[in-house]
């Protein structure tokens, strides 16, 4: 029996879950509207109808199009770990099948930045012995019992159970216009088990990813610290309850017993070295021996490791026993993100802390598809997807869109759009690449050229969350620069969101923020502007970047 799952706060329901009968593996099927159709919300093209043969509230018919193309992604998490799975194409034909008769279908499954292998499937194979292909390529397509068709996609060893596969159906080479019936959505079905976590209690809770980590510091006194007590959310909340009740310490002369302008360090714990403090705004300098001075260096560093970097490089300025902890390759190796070496082809011979400035700047990982470095300030990780690996309606095709090499970017090719009034751009990425318990602003970074027209003072709807959750919409341009008469006859928009000048030359505007809290999740985003009738071009996408949200 199969189990319709629904997401809070979501009508929708996107995806279908069962138990392999024999061997009790995790099987799902994913609905057509957890997919990305070219095309898919135009209903001249694409229509969503109810029937009662399917497991979900609607499945996609095609209508007329010249362009068939779809894919998607899903996290593994959903699927048995250790486990050898297949990929299926499930489908409903009508009697009328224009366009589709001997056209190959070209069909793909496998992880995210891998290299996809290839097959090919036909919903109308006739009895033509000459075909320009041969009829062995074709993956095995038969009549399931529920009446529906299922047709081979391909195949993948699901290993981790936290991975991103990806899939794609498409087809551009036909001159017709296909059209068929009652695509249901896509399918992941159990083959054989390769099981290595049954009896791994401890790999189990960790995958939970709600294990409360303790570190002990001291044991007289005794100092431990709790890593996942709180997360971020909350700790914010405190803070901001807190901070309307802050007022100045009093300051009392520990001899003459009167209130004091300054605050005197002279410490208990010995007579060594001397640190200097002052109150801001209000006194002098008063030198005295630190307390800190009695500690281990080792036992400083420790404390500090616990802190941020940016906190780190404050401390080292507290006296020489802090500028000395600061400087041990245990506490810059806490700020560095776990598997940072992986993602390295040789970490070069540098000190820890210099490892970590280096990682500050941009690098490119998965064959150059994103940009990956570290928030300096935090050690944060941040990540930029080039525009390549997004889904641009029309972007394959040259009198549209265009692909070119700049020297300003970090990508061997950016995206230049040439001629479109479809403008429709969106994206998906696994949560696992970036930080853990932390907030995180996606951006559009793009360049304009001759103020891109168009677009330019057009207000462009665009959204990011996570996927199975309704995502918040709004408008941002692309330049947002209005002469007056357009300003009388049109009005500005006071919550449209402007873009901002970048550093290194590029423009970028926010799309919307997400709370990263188990990092094996999926976001997606999207930037689309379809209503109005004018011809859009002048713009040059870079990609979208993800990076921890600043407070406004």
């Amino acid at each position: 029996m199969w189990v319709t799952r629904v997401f809070p706060g979501v009508k929708e329901r996107f995806d279908s879950f069962w138990l392999e009968k024999g061997s009790g593996k995790k099987c799902v099927m994913l609905a057509a509207r957890a997919l990305w159709i070219t095309w898919g919300s135009s209903p001249e093209y694409w229509q969503w109808i109810s029937m009662p043969e399917s497991r979900f509230e609607e499945v996609a018919e095609l209508r007329n199009v010249c362009a068939f193309e779809m894919g998607g992604t899903m996290n593994t998490q959903v699927m048995s770990p250790g486990t050898h799975y297949s990929a299926y194409f499930v489908y409903k034909k009508r009697n009328r099948r224009h366009g589709f008769r001997d056209l190959p279908i070209q069909v793909g499954v496998g992880f995210k930045g891998q290299d996809m292998p290839k097959n090919f499937i036909c919903f109308d194979v006739s009895n033509d012995v000459n075909k320009q292909w041969p009829r062995k390529e074709l993956m095995k397509s038969e009549k399931r019992e529920d009446g529906w068709i299922e047709a081979e996609i391909g195949d993948f060893f699901n290993e981790e159970g936290c991975d991103e596969i990806e899939l794609l159906i498409v087809s551009n080479s036909g001159t017709g216009f296909p059209s068929i019936r009652g695509l249901q959505g896509q399918k992941a079905r159990y083959l054989r088990d390769v099981s290595r976590w049954a009896n791994d209690k401890d790999a189990e809770l960790l995958r939970l990813g709600y294990a409360i980590l303790f570190i002990l510091i001291s044991w007289s006194p005794r100092i431990i610290v709790l890593h996942n007590f709180l997360s971020s959310e909350e700790c914010e909340y405190l803070k901001a309850i807190a901070r309307p009740r802050l007022q100045v310490s009093t300051v009392v002369n520990i001899k003459t017993g009167k209130d004091s302008d300054t605050i005197d360090t002279n410490s208990r714990m010995g007579q060594k070295s001397s640190v200097e403090s002052k109150v801001e705004g209000r006194g002098g300098i008063v030198t005295g021996p630190s307390p800190f001075d009695d500690l281990p260096v080792e036992c400083i560093s420790n404390i500090i490791s616990f802190t941020s970097p940016r906190d780190a490089c404050v401390v080292a300025s507290v006296s020489k026993t802090f500028g000395s902890a600061v400087q041990s390759d245990s506490v810059w190796e806490k700020f560095l993100p776990l598997g940072y070496a992986s993602m390295i082809p040789q970490p070069p011979a540098f000190s820890t802390k210099e490892l970590y400035f280096a990682l500050c700047d941009h690098f490119l990982i998965e064959d150059g598809k994103k940009s990956f470095w570290l928030d300096k300030a935090g050690g944060k990780k941040c990540i930029m997807v080039s525009a390549n690996e997004l889904a641009i309606t029309w972007g394959n095709s040259p009198q549209h869109w265009q692909w070119i090499s700049i020297p300003e970017s970090r990508f061997e090719k950016v995206a230049e759009l040439l001629s479109v009034w479809w403008f429709e751009i969106r994206g998906k990425m696994n949560t696992r690449l970036l930080s853990l318990g932390t907030r995180y602003s996606a951006y559009i970074v793009f360049k304009t050229v001759n103020k891109c027209p168009g677009l330019a003072d057009l207000p462009v709807e665009v959204g990011v969350g996570l996927v199975g959750q309704e995502i918040p919409k709004q408008l941002i341009y692309f330049d947002g620069y209005m002469d007056k008469d357009a300003k009388k006859e049109r009005g500005e928009m006071r919550d449209v969101m402007k873009p901002k000048k970048r550093e290194d030359g590029w423009m970028e505007a926010e799309l919307g923020e997400f709370f990263n809290e188990e990092g094996c999740n999926e976001i997606e985003l999207s930037v689309i502007e379809i209503k109005s009738p004018y011809w859009k071009c002048g713009l040059i996408i870079q990609g979208i970047e993800f990076r921890p949200t600043t407070s406004r």
